[in-house]
């Protein structure tokens, strides 16, 4: 039985050697000195991908400067390498979607920019000289701010905002067959409240939900951030589409404190635990 393993602070765990459950190397820095936030990070054919992205260039947003969304992309080909710089590799500037991984494929889902938000699904592979971008599916409707994870040969996304005007998260669970098919369907009949920025976790045909924020109207804000710990499992190997009015989330232990906006997917560690950074 999976036992969520929550790690507020990794460095309680010891110098790595001395009983560490994980080993830290530093790679090098990416060749933007301010960072990119919400970018699509993976992996294809042993090379590190970084695309899209956002940020405030220009100075910081409280000081009233415009954040910026990109489309170009790095790759680093080794630990040791020089980041490789690809300009427009995405079709638009994106950021803040679903990256996942499936058979050394990086799959890459919804994202948004200032102006919308996308429903566009697509593979991201290195070929050894050259970063490629090739449609592949939608989802069942556009988002950003969104989680999501490959459990049972499907793509799975969750939660976040189908425009950037949105006052009310998404409630559906979107599914995207990566066979032949491709097909997309959506389950909505939920109890765990709608939300954004949620983390995502699979295990054993499983989908986990933790953390993330809901959105309400409070003192005249329709969109006041409401911070959650709630946890949610949910069992997916059904076999035909009809299971879907067959799936049942289940509560699960609260994080021991909101964690929204952690790195997604939840990192496996071994046969039995999720970690969430």
């Amino acid at each position: 039985m999976l036992v969520p393993l929550l790690l507020a602070a990794l460095g309680s765990l010891g110098p790595a050697g001395d009983g560490a459950l994980l080993e830290w190397s530093e790679l090098p820095p990416l060749p933007d000195a301010i960072g990119r936030a919400g970018a699509f990070v993976g992996v294809s054919n042993d090379a590190l991908i970084v695309a899209g992205g956002a940020n405030f260039p220009a100075g910081r947003p409280w000081d009233g400067h415009p954040k910026v969304w990109y489309a170009d992309a790095f790759v680093l080909t080794a630990p040791t390498a020089e980041w490789l710089h690809f300009e427009g590799v995405l079709p638009e500037p994106l950021a803040y979607g679903v990256a996942a991984q499936h058979e050394g494929t990086m799959f890459i889902a919804g994202g948004g920019n200032a102006e919308h938000h996308t429903d566009q699904i697509a593979k991201l592979e290195w070929d050894g000289e050259a970063l490629e971008w090739t449609p592949f599916a939608t989802l069942w409707k556009p988002a950003a701010f969104t989680c999501g994870t490959i459990v049972n040969e499907l793509l799975v996304v969750y939660g976040g905002l189908e425009s950037p005007e949105a006052t009310e998260p998404i409630g559906d669970l979107m599914f995207t067959e990566l066979g032949d098919r491709r097909s997309s369907r959506a389950f909505t009949r939920t109890p765990l409240r709608a939300r954004q920025l949620a983390v995502a976790g699979a295990w054993n045909n499983h989908l986990f939900i933790f953390s993330g924020v809901g959105l309400e109207e409070r003192e005249g804000d329709p969109s006041h951030r409401v911070y959650l710990s709630d946890s949610w499992k949910i069992d997916l190997s059904f076999e035909t589409p009809g299971s879907l009015w067959d799936l049942q989330w289940e509560r699960i232990a609260d994080t021991p404190r909101p964690l929204p906006g952690a790195p997604s997917p939840a990192f496996q560690l071994g046969s039995e635990h999720l970690v969430i950074f």
